[in-house]
């Protein structure tokens, strides 16, 4: 088998570096490296001659130089491939492995079919769902022949950018003109430390504003709260019937008939025992924003702490603006973290205007009339500390030139509970002894004192006479 695979695979073509980390053999479920270690791994499990005579002249063949590093790639490379097809694999092992260490968020299976897909999905749910629902971790898992649109980030709903007028068109009228944009404006992200927002959770009637504005490829401002969902979709009972189906997904309860009641009046029907959770649906709308229209690494969570860091915004006011950005995507995958932040830098500010909150950022304060300077609560608590500890250095400093000792009192104390210590002992001892009724049945005032002078003389007599008995 390895002979046969030698003549397929061809060592000046391999690159070590595509591999290394990367791939994961089912014979072995270690990641790939190329090292003495890593050999010895594979020989421990397989019988392979080549790796044994690798393994026995290591020092002699010069196989830890970089100029034999393709050439050791290549050899455990070719013995990984042709032994896995006979022998026993760890594949449960390996499956674990992404869902683990690699911690991976989207997963691709490159096949004629989704073998390897329905295996992790059921692995997912039997052993990491639960898990990944307490850290708010999304996983997608995809197959190639089944997921294309997915895969590419090719969506139907996607609105082709109209063409360029050109200078000789006539300029809109005025009402064209205000419903022309269709992103939102890109702010200026304040600078210094902002004033933390009071954390509100969604409303009701904003999800339901964006899953109609969705199904109708509209900005959500453009979506009456007076019209109804039957009004809204124009006759086509398809369109209405994916729009309720979504809201039965989001809530846990519709009313009857709520196609033919006013946005308003079914966003409060909705609102009623609505815990202010993103549900299924939204969920999966901001998942799919997230995944297939921002840059690699700048997910979910990295945006909820842009968002708290940069405009003091808490977990339920990041589901809003997420939520409302599901209306304002961008036309194409932002090609970079800093284009992703401007862009949600304009979500923000269309969300502030529709939640009637203030951002201004503390530079803008600062420099109008009445206003002074912003700080946000962490910063606030550690400004205090150094206060705090200002203090106790003058406090310490001033005691020392009076000559008393700051701790003197906690000695003291210390002082105290040692002979307290010592006389609850004195006391247990002599309880243990003498039982409860001895230290209860004591009385002081009925104590017999014996003063009178004859009583004396008589002790005095007594000790005379024991003294001279003694000494005889």
């Amino acid at each position: 088998m390895s002979a046969d695979l030698s003549k397929k695979i061809h060592a000046a073509h391999l690159n070590p570096d595509m591999l290394v980390g990367k791939y994961i053999p089912n014979l072995i479920a270690k990641p790939f490296q190329v090292s003495r270690e890593y050999a010895q791994i594979i020989y421990d499990q397989i019988p392979s001659p080549r790796l044994d005579k690798v393994l026995k002249k290591w020092k002699e063949d010069k196989w830890a130089s970089p100029e034999n590093r393709q050439q050791l790639a290549y050899t455990i490379l070719v013995e990984l491939l042709a032994y896995k097809s006979a022998s026993p694999v760890r594949w449960i092992e390996t499956q674990n492995l992404p869902f683990t260490s690699l911690k991976f968020e989207r997963l691709v299976e490159l096949g004629p079919s989704p073998t390897l897909t329905g295996m992790a999905t059921r692995t997912l749910k039997a052993k990491y769902e639960t898990l990944d629902g307490s850290i708010s971790r999304t996983r997608a898992i995809l197959c190639h022949s089944k997921n294309v649109k997915e895969i590419y980030y090719q969506y139907e709903d996607e609105a082709e950018a109209p063409p360029a007028e050109s200078a000789s068109d006539a300029a809109p009228s005025a009402p064209a003109a205000a419903a022309a944009p269709t992103a939102p404006v890109a702010v200026a992200a304040p600078t210094g430390p902002v004033a933390s927002i009071e954390d509100v959770p969604v409303k009701a009637i904003d999800i339901l504003l964006v899953v109609v504005a969705q199904k109708l490829k509209k900005r959500v401002d453009e979506i009456p709260l007076s019209k109804t969902i039957k009004d809204l979709v124009g006759g086509k009972s398809t369109l209405q019937n994916e729009i309720l189906g979504d809201l039965q997904q989001e809530f846990a309860s519709a009313p009857e008939k709520g196609e033919e009641l006013p946005l308003e009046e079914l966003g409060s029907a909705l609102g009623s025992g609505f815990n202010g959770s993103l549900g299924k649906y939204s969920t999966g709308l901001v998942s799919r924003l997230v995944g297939g229209k921002t840059p690699g690494g700048f997910n979910a969570s990295s945006i909820e702490g842009y968002l708290a860091k940069t405009w003091g915004l808490g977990p339920s006011r990041s589901d809003g603006v997420l939520l409302l950005a599901t209306t304002l995507e961008p036309s194409k995958r932002l090609a970079s973290e800093a284009e992703a932040k401007a862009w949600l830098d304009g979500v923000v500010s269309v969300y502030a205007q529709r939640s009637g909150i203030s951002l201004a950022s503390p530079g803008a304060a600062g420099g109008g009339g009445g206003g002074g300077a912003v700080i946000n609560s962490e910063e606030f608590l550690k400004f205090q500390a150094g206060q705090q500890k200002f203090a106790a250095q003058h406090v310490e400093l001033y005691m020392r030139y009076l000559g008393c000792d700051s701790r003197s009192g906690e000695l003291a104390f210390d002082q105290e509970k040692a002979n307290s210590i010592v006389l609850q002992a004195k006391l247990d001892s002599t309880t243990r002894d003498h039982g409860d009724a001895y230290i209860e049945g004591v009385d002081v005032l009925k104590a017999r004192h014996f003063d009178s002078s004859w009583n004396w003389v008589r002790q005095d007599a007594l000790l005379m006479c024991m003294i001279s008995s003694s000494a005889v």
